[in-house]
């Protein structure tokens, strides 16, 4: 009808309508945003993406060491032997140790599960030490200040076994490896 006021939705509902109305949207709004989170979280998890944003691409698999890990024939595993224990192992061996760690990942993971990884985590007078002493990989001694031979012992080394062939790498240190060539 021309000249007829339009009719206000809003105009039937009573205060108490009204006042909880923007509360209700709200929550509506952060109940869709968590569930979409979790979703986007859920589908991530799945998803094995690294990203090297660095700029020489220093965690980045090369393409010829991909080729190499994609022709492995026989099952390769590799015993890592780290302490794990933060007060013992120092700052900077605890972060290479997490390098290497992260490395062995990307190699089992480039290698289309023909590596296997298994860790140990070496304490005194344990399965763990004894099977670091079988692999070849002895702990050093660090006292105060990182000092080696001065205090407790600590493990840092890997084990490469495939077949009939066992590899020690009893020391690997950010200053050299003793294996850095048979990898």
């Amino acid at each position: 009808m021309p000249g007829a006021p339009l009719h206000n939705p809003l105009a039937n509902m009573t205060n108490h309508q009204r006042k909880w109305e923007p509360l209700f949207y709200s929550g509506l709004g952060v109940a869709a945003m968590l569930l979409i989170l979790i979703a986007v979280g859920v589908i991530t998890s799945f998803a094995k993406v690294r990203v090297d944003l660095t700029q020489d691409r220093l965690y980045t698999l090369s393409e010829g060491t991909r080729k190499i890990l994609g022709k492995i024939d026989a099952p390769l595993t590799i015993h890592f032997y780290r302490t794990r224990d933060q007060n013992e192992m120092p700052t900077d061996l605890r972060n290479y140790a997490d390098r290497v760690d992260d490395l062995l990942a990307e190699y089992r993971q480039a290698a289309g599960g023909k590596i296997v990884i298994k860790k140990f985590d070496p304490k005194p007078d344990s399965d763990a030490e004894d099977s670091a002493r079988l692999d070849g990989v002895e702990g050093q001694v660090l006292g105060a200040g990182g000092l080696i031979g001065m205090g407790e012992k600590i493990y840092l080394g890997l084990s490469v076994i495939s077949l009939d062939q066992k590899v020690p790498c009893p020391s690997s240190t950010p200053a050299g490896s003793a294996c850095s060539s048979t990898i």
